[in-house]
């Protein structure tokens, strides 16, 4: 378990399948994720979280509060490249439990155990442009906006825009 002042960063249980059967059933969450919501069963969920649980290059993490330890989402760092020493954030809470401060820890325990346990250097990331509250809170955490690809995630009839951005973990890589 990993704690932050608010959070802990724990494995999951099999009482947080529910939690996640909901997050993954969530349409309007899903669509911010830029995944595509479909049915998911109990069985798919699970089979889902056993694949994050086993790829040698993901982290996954139960992001709880540390207060009573309930689940409130969770936080990966996916498709590690142990030789460039970066990987990809993804993060998911519950509506309720967002603006609270919890993504703000979460990510910060993150970064500390990617940066001392697996030798990340540099995290990237993508969020639809129209996220503002994400965008701005992964540039109070130091990420930068990179680059755009443009009229690139459909949903709806519609494409949207997607940022990308990336924080280095150890600042002596920067150019």
């Amino acid at each position: 378990m990993l704690n932050g002042d608010m959070i802990c960063l724990r494995e999951p249980w099999e009482s947080d399948i529910s939690l996640l059967v909901s997050i993954r059933n969530d349409i309007d969450l899903q669509i911010k994720l830029m995944t595509f919501p479909k049915a998911n069963t109990i069985q798919r969920v699970k089979d889902w979280l056993t694949n994050h649980l086993n790829n040698p290059q993901t982290v996954f993490f139960i992001v709880a509060t540390k207060t009573d330890n309930n689940p409130c989402g969770y936080i990966q760092l996916v498709n590690m490249d142990f030789i460039n020493r970066f990987g990809e954030l993804g993060i998911c809470l519950v509506q309720s439990s967002q603006g609270k401060g919890y993504g703000k820890d979460a990510i910060q325990v993150l970064e500390k155990y990617v940066e001392e346990i697996f030798n990340i250097r540099k995290i990237i990331l993508k969020v639809l442009a129209d996220n503002l509250n994400a965008i701005s809170l992964y540039e109070r955490l130091g990420y930068s906006k990179v680059g755009c690809y443009q009229k690139h995630f459909y949903n709806q009839g519609n494409f949207s825009d997607i940022v990308l951005m990336e924080k280095f973990l150890d600042l002596s890589g920067r150019c």
